[in-house]
């Protein structure tokens, strides 16, 4: 059975949706893994408290099984973990068995990604495994 990580990162779900329902049209018996990486710290505004984090953990979990239960029963899951967005997404694939990895491409300008970085090209250098980069408008 073929297993797809999702990478999500809390933005709007209904782009989410239409890239799974795309995507399941492909892959009908594909198990789906939603992963979303909680940061090791937060740089821009200073630590988030734990219980805070938490709870949006909770709630999006909630919202992306929710979301998603409808086209694919029990063959979606929600996995959270830790660390660095790049390096815990490549390393949870693996772990997970994924075939393939799924990610968003937020529009950012030469600057964001300069001083930020670029998760989805960091995934794309990184991945032992093959990377579908979705552009998001």
């Amino acid at each position: 059975m073929e297993r797809i990580v999702v990478a999500v990162d809390g933005s709007e779900t209904r782009k989410l949706v239409s890239m799974v329902n795309t995507l399941m049209d492909r892959f009908e018996e594909a198990e789906l893994i939603a992963i979303y990486v909680s940061p090791a710290e937060t740089l821009r505004f200073g630590n988030v408290p734990e219980h805070y984090e938490q709870a949006l953990v909770e709630r999006l979990r909630e919202h992306v099984t929710h979301t998603l239960w409808h086209r694919l029963g029990n063959r979606v899951q929600f996995y959270n973990e830790r660390g660095h967005p790049v390096h815990t997404i490549c390393r949870a694939a693996v772990k997970l068995g994924a075939n393939l990895i799924v990610i968003g491409s937020h529009t950012q300008g030469a600057v964001d990604r300069m001083l930020l970085g670029s998760t989805s090209q960091g995934v794309v250098h990184r991945s032992e495994i093959p990377v579908l980069v979705v552009k998001e408008s």
